[in-house]
């Protein structure tokens, strides 16, 4: 049996997630794990490995209203950086005490570096190097928010041994890529346990408190069924019904509501496309992964996006419904690994285990 550091990054639940769906399996097949992380994903993994998780610095965005700020991130970063010292050597104890055979990271930038000085090998498991890695047609109005984020996704690490690009939409890879592997979405067990159901409502949640207002505002204009999450309210308003988080009983919702309303984010998409649920994206400004998200979304023909949401979009989205869920399942029976990709990572895995064991 092999043992593997996992770096998680900390930003957002969808590393967490993930990740979480690869160290359980890990676990399972009698390895031995240790995870590095910081922020969201301190606090959700320590809940089912109390005694695995180890919290570290990690990488922060400042947003707002007006999307990413770039100068307000580096400032808030610069502001962390006494505790640098402090997590290199936390990190640094952490491996010469382990002794890893493979390091594993979902954009956690620290444990490739340190896998580099002890000579360990890594691979890459995510979501967003596929801005890096795919041919993307974009609007060209987005051409700096996509350079932004390319700088940003290279810089904060490169040339793993293999990159394990978890994702909904399938574009061409780069030439050269003959290292990367492009799988369906990882789904956590809970979602896959749902069985899929309409009881008309929709499915709200909340992307960030300003666009999530916008989009509140407009389902209530449409005077739409609908349960939020996201939201300081609780109870029923205006036909809405407010919940605190939960996950059983927001994979529930997910799993019998009509069409789902979000942001950008990866893991949810996945999970509600998975189980057959349009979409109506609304992502963050400036977050370009977000937007790619959103825009691939719409050319698949699973619901729509808007960086800037309207009554009479939102319209067309609901009107939509029945030609995005067939569309979904259509493409279900064709490509059903295209979403859900944990055996074709779990393969892959499994072999870059071998390799680094020396037992391939």
């Amino acid at each position: 049996m092999a043992r593997i550091m996992y770096g998680v990054s900390g930003m957002g639940r969808g590393h967490a997630s993930r990740s979480k769906v690869l160290i359980d399996r890990l676990l399972t097949a009698g390895h031995e794990v240790r995870i590095l992380t910081s922020g969201t994903g301190t606090t959700y993994l320590k809940e089912f490995y109390p005694d695995k998780v180890t919290d570290i610095l990690g990488l922060t965005f400042s947003i707002d209203e007006e999307g990413i700020g770039i100068w307000r991130t580096l400032r808030k970063n610069f502001k962390e950086g006494d505790r640098l010292y402090p997590t290199m050597k936390e990190i640094q104890r952490a491996f010469k005490e382990f002794r890893p055979d493979l390091t594993i990271t979902d954009f956690e930038p620290f444990t490739p570096f340190v896998s580099r000085l002890h000579r360990v090998p890594f691979i890459s498991v995510d979501n967003i190097h596929i801005l890096t890695a795919g041919k993307l047609s974009t609007p060209k109005a987005w051409r700096k928010d996509r350079l932004i984020a390319n700088a940003v996704v290279r810089g904060v690490y490169t040339l793993p041994r293999r990159y394990v690009i978890s994702s909904f939409f399938f574009p061409e890879l780069k030439k050269g890529q003959t290292r990367t592997a492009l799988v369906g979405p990882l789904l956590r067990e809970e979602a896959l346990r749902q069985q899929p159901k309409n009881n008309g409502h929709l499915l709200l949640y909340a992307p960030s408190e300003t666009s999530g207002r916008v989009i509140l505002d407009l389902v209530r204009q449409a005077k739409k069924k609908a349960i939020a999450y996201g939201f300081p309210e609780r109870g029923e308003q205006d036909g809405i019904t407010f919940r605190e988080p939960c996950t059983e009983t927001f994979l529930e919702d997910l799993a019998s509501c009509s069409a789902v309303i979000t942001g950008g984010g990866h893991s949810l998409i996945s999970e509600a496309l998975y189980l057959g649920k349009p979409v109506y994206s609304v992502p963050i400004k400036g977050q370009f992964e977000q937007m790619l998200n959103g825009h691939e979304l719409q050319k698949l023909g699973y619901g729509l996006y808007d960086l800037d949401p309207t009554k009479r979009r939102l319209i067309r989205f609901l009107k939509g419904i029945e030609r995005f869920r067939t569309r979904i399942k259509d493409d279900q029976k064709k490509c059903p690994e295209r979403f859900r990709g944990n055996e074709d990572a779990f393969r892959i895995i499994d072999e870059e285990i071998a390799e680094a064991t020396g037992k391939a």
